[in-house]
């Protein structure tokens, strides 16, 4: 009994089981987020990710200010980047120019979440700005 409470913990803790989205190559069908701005002149694209807060059973100063954690691939599916989470509210990598996948768990209801995928572009000298802090639970029903 305690070894499945521990086991039920791990599973609420980490947020997903098994990931929503086992194919991750680029989908033509699938809407795509285009950059906005021109930060500088290096022949890279900037990537600008923001995601929600974490939920604290316990809330701290030190635990209200931490940020989720997301998923980077390719347009052929290949992990990149796994973000952990972060302490700052925008997580910034440069990037070739060319078309990505992001992954990452956004809250549904208390202690419940759910995985969304969002395509995204990358051009040289521009910036992209994926924003998951803006998903709400009418956007993340499956």
């Amino acid at each position: 009994m305690r070894a499945a409470a521990v086991s039920i913990a791990l599973v609420l803790a980490s947020g997903c089981a098994t990931p929503a989205f086992p194919d991750m190559r680029w989908r033509e069908s699938d809407p795509v987020v285009r950059p906005l701005q021109s930060p500088d002149r290096e022949s890279r694209g900037r990537l600008v990710v923001k995601t929600q807060c974490v939920e604290s059973l316990i809330s701290t100063g030190d635990t209200s200010a931490r940020f989720r954690g997301y998923r980077l691939y390719d347009e052929e599916g290949r992990l990149l980047y796994a973000s952990p989470g972060s302490w700052e509210p925008e997580d910034v990598r440069w990037l070739r120019p060319g078309r990505y996948i992001a992954v990452a768990p956004v809250r549904k209801r208390f202690l419940e979440f759910h995985d969304i995928r969002i395509q995204f572009s990358i051009e040289s000298h521009e910036t992209t700005i994926v924003d998951l802090t803006r998903v709400t639970e009418s956007t993340t029903s499956p």
